[in-house]
């Protein structure tokens, strides 16, 4: 015979799956075929705390993206906000079918949709600053 749980567990039990999913890794570029880069800019200036950002033409698309798809991201409880130019690296505007996402390395590492939106933090984002830079010759 099987036992009913209580209601109160049940609930409980309901809360941390939710709580689970929502906050689960998730690749940062999920379907690589699918995207494509709008902007990639590096700050020239960066190590000196400065805000000299090139917008960078020569690479190779596909091979970023793949790059991106090999990384996960976790959300936050935090909304994206403005940002410090001088705290950015490396930044990549990209869009995945009709959705836009700006993904910030460098003091600050996070991707979002835009100013007000969910925050996702990205999981071992100084190997993927350090792989792309090394990809783009910096």
């Amino acid at each position: 015979m099987i036992k009913k749980l209580p209601p109160a567990l049940s609930i409980i039990c309901v809360v941390v799956l939710i709580i689970a999913v929502f906050f689960s890794p998730r690749v940062v570029v999920r379907n690589p075929d699918n995207a494509q880069i709008i902007s990639l800019e590096y700050n020239e200036e960066y190590q000196r705390g400065g805000d000299g950002f090139v917008m960078l033409e020569n690479y190779d698309e596909k091979e970023i993206l793949e790059i991106l798809h090999g990384y996960k991201e976790r959300r936050s409880l935090s909304r994206a906000q403005g940002y410090a130019m001088e705290d950015v690296q490396l930044r990549i505007i990209l869009t995945a079918g009709n959705r836009s996402k700006e993904i910030l390395l460098g003091d600050v590492n996070y991707s979002s949709a835009g100013n007000g939106t969910a925050k996702f933090s990205v999981i071992y984002y100084d190997d993927l600053r350090n792989e792309l830079l090394g990809r783009l010759g910096y």
